[in-house]
């Protein structure tokens, strides 16, 4: 019962559990913005730091997208967190996208993408006729989303 006493339900519990998955994930991608990079590699080297995130933490990883939750339990932290994730990987594609609004939605756009590719490779539906590794097509998507 202790939980129950600290979190008002199962959906509270899950929105701390994401915060604090997002904030790690936000902390093995900072050294990146650190580098001195071209926005492509910078890129390039976020989205393989996002694929080693869940390989390394699959079930982590999956709890962020496993349980839908209402968008009103979502708390303070949990929208921080994900700002953190994400705002500077827009930053990042502002000089190749052209625009704020254009970046926001690249960003998007990336991270479905990823998204998509780690999901299929959590449920070993990646390799069913080819055996392609998700980082070669994650390149592949990069090499021709960015030019």
């Amino acid at each position: 019962g202790t939980l129950y006493n600290l979190f008002e339900n199962i959906e509270a519990l899950i929105v701390a559990i994401n915060a604090q998955t997002l904030d790690s994930m936000a902390q093995r991608m900072a050294p990146i913005f650190l580098k001195k990079q071209d926005p492509e590699t910078r890129i390039r080297s976020l989205c393989c730091e996002y694929l080693k995130f869940e390989q390394d933490e699959p079930q982590l990883w999956k709890l962020l997208f496993a349980t839908p939750i209402a968008r009103e339990s979502l708390n303070e932290d949990y929208h921080r967190a994900a700002h953190e994730v994400f705002h500077p990987v827009t930053e990042t594609l502002l000089p190749v996208s052209g625009s704020e609004e254009a970046a926001r939605q690249d960003t998007k756009i990336i991270w479905s993408t990823l998204h998509g590719i780690c999901l299929l490779q959590q449920n070993h539906k990646l390799d069913v006729a080819e055996n392609d590794t998700a980082e070669v097509l994650v390149d592949r998507f990069l090499s021709n989303f960015l030019h």
